[in-house]
């Protein structure tokens, strides 16, 4: 499991059709590197630094990642209950 840790906003030089992407800590693009990576048969997370989860869903484009942590888990990891 790969962890995506701390997206901050970043805002782009020479816009495109958007003004602002979001970087993790080490310099990884949402756009044009996280969002290609993650699986799409797995549920991804949206996590801040206190480890408490903000949102999640199959679907990454659905996840806002400013300042937090993004991963993806397989369904039998999920714990029972989860919602």
């Amino acid at each position: 499991m790969k962890i995506y840790r701390n997206f901050k906003k970043y805002h782009l030089e020479v816009p495109t059709f958007i003004d602002y992407t979001f970087r993790t800590e080490d310099g990884q693009d949402w756009y044009e590197t996280v969002l290609k990576e993650l699986d799409n048969g797995l549920l991804k997370i949206a996590f801040e630094s206190d480890s408490l989860i903000r949102t999640c869903g199959y679907d990454a484009t659905g996840l806002y990642p400013e300042n937090r942590s993004v991963t993806s888990i397989e369904e039998k990891d999920i714990p029972e209950g989860f919602t």
